[in-house]
């Protein structure tokens, strides 16, 4: 009995199990980058959800003029998170409303690095306000 036919069979077993096992390997690729994205999306939610969250509740304080909670609330989450544009804000405009003009200023010109955007609509009439104060109270001395 000749053995080429079973040669041959092995060797198509072989590009068989070849075949599948790059399958597989490209199948479990595929599936670990969905899982990846889906948790991804996730937390990118769940973020966002957490930031919202801070928005609402700094807004209230800053509404019932609970100043120094506010400024714990901003500073907390600037601990985490110091690019935290709304942080930022609500910590400038709680300083500006305590009249700790010098705090506001750094922290209104360190929301002008971090989002320029918001310059000219949401920074610089603060800014300008509070030069105005303090030129005013100046005069006064």
């Amino acid at each position: 009995m000749s053995t080429e036919p079973l040669i041959a069979i092995q060797a198509e077993i072989t590009q068989i199990r070849t075949i599948l096992l790059v399958v597989s390997s490209v199948g479990g690729v595929a599936m670990a980058l969905v899982i990846f994205r889906a948790c991804f999306g996730i937390y990118r939610d769940l973020r966002k959800l957490m930031s919202g969250q801070f928005e609402h509740q700094a807004g209230e304080l800053l509404n019932e003029n609970k100043l120094s909670e506010l400024k714990a609330l901003s500073l907390e989450r600037l601990n985490e998170h110091p690019n935290h544009e709304y942080a930022r804000w609500y910590l400038a405009r709680a300083l500006y409303l305590d009249k700790d003009y010098e705090g506001a200023i750094r922290e209104f010109s360190e929301l002008k690095r971090i989002c320029p955007s918001w310059n000219s609509e949401h920074i610089d009439p603060f800014i300008q306000e509070i030069e105005k104060r303090q030129h005013m109270a100046g005069l006064n001395k």
